[in-house]
């Protein structure tokens, strides 16, 4: 069958999603806020390096619960523990991944996920004498948690027309560089315990807050969620995003991949040309209010203005 190039396919989504979104009223939810997400970036920095076993670990999970707690009653502490061999002799880490779910009850949902950990070394930084401090975490790590944070108060203000989880995963991020089965534990273990977990589609946010954003479209969704990515950079063409670029990027090793592999659709927004990443130049400064609300404002439209049957037939399509 032949395909049709990418832009007359998003034209093509964009068309679906105007006269599917005329004929239905979403609900009324509040406006996504960038600056107090990026204030939510600010307040995990401030919590210092959310590395397994630390002490800003513990209390920034203990306060993201209690935030999510705030907008839902429906918030569950995934607490489970990891052999991390990686570093010679074996660490057991406590981890915990957090669950928000809204209108719990119906079966029909959609996942929003990000990663809340940072990395223990900044083995990317150019001076060699600082690749053994950790990353501060503002964009790796913080800025999709942000992302979620703020669309839970929308979801609390203004219940969703279908089932919406915020999944924050633990470390996404704890593994040295070619190590790569001490990546992504999180998503890993709540993969491997829930396989009766199937919503429509997933949507992974990681790096998202970038001053200079330019999300360009990951890879492995796009060869295994083509219809979610032409879902997806429709509407945010159709919305005037600017940080959402039509072009295929790299193949980023990531949380969305277990889910995947288990046959969910999932696809991964990130902003993998981040000159500050894993070093320890990712700090607040370098997170836009203006990105982080872009990613919110998609999120929104998907939540809010987007029927759950056309992120269902989007899921669905494969490319032939």
């Amino acid at each position: 069958m032949h395909q049709l190039p990418r832009f007359l396919r998003l034209q093509g989504w964009a068309a679906s999603l105007i006269l599917l979104c005329c004929a239905r009223t979403p609900a009324e939810a509040p406006p996504f806020d960038g600056h107090r997400a990026h204030a939510d970036v600010v307040t995990q920095v401030n919590f210092g390096p959310r590395i397994p076993g630390t002490e800003g670990h513990r209390r920034c999970a203990d306060w993201l619960a209690a935030e999510l707690n705030k907008h839902t009653s429906t918030v569950r502490r995934q607490t489970f523990y990891h052999v991390n061999t990686s570093a010679g002799t074996p660490d057991t880490l406590h981890l915990f991944n957090l669950i928000a779910s809204f209108q719990p009850d119906n079966p029909r949902r959609i996942a929003i996920c990000a990663h809340w950990d940072t990395r223990p070394w900044a083995d990317e930084e150019p001076d060699s004498s600082k690749r053994t401090q950790p990353v501060p975490g503002a964009n790796d790590g913080a800025s999709g948690v942000a992302v979620c944070l703020e669309l839970a108060r929308l979801l609390g203000a203004a219940p969703p027309p279908f089932g919406v989880d915020l999944i924050l995963f633990d470390a996404e991020d704890q593994g040295p560089r070619g190590r790569t089965d001490e990546y992504l534990i999180g998503s890993r273990w709540f993969a491997s315990q829930a396989r009766s977990y199937r919503p429509v589609a997933l949507f992974l946010l990681d790096m998202v807050g970038d001053a200079r954003l330019n999300i360009s479209i990951e890879a492995y969704s796009d060869s295994l969620a083509p219809g979610l990515v032409d879902l997806v950079w429709g509407a945010a063409d159709s919305l005037g995003l600017s940080g959402f670029v039509d072009t295929v990027g790299h193949h980023v090793i990531d949380d969305h991949l277990p889910f995947l592999l288990n046959g969910i659709p999932a696809i991964d927004l990130i902003d993998f040309d981040y000159p500050e990443w894993h070093t320890v130049s990712d700090t607040p400064d370098k997170v836009s209010a203006e990105s982080l609300n872009q990613v919110g404002r998609l999120m929104r439209h998907l939540i809010y203005h987007t029927p759950l049957e056309v992120i269902d037939r989007a899921a669905r399509t494969i490319r032939r």
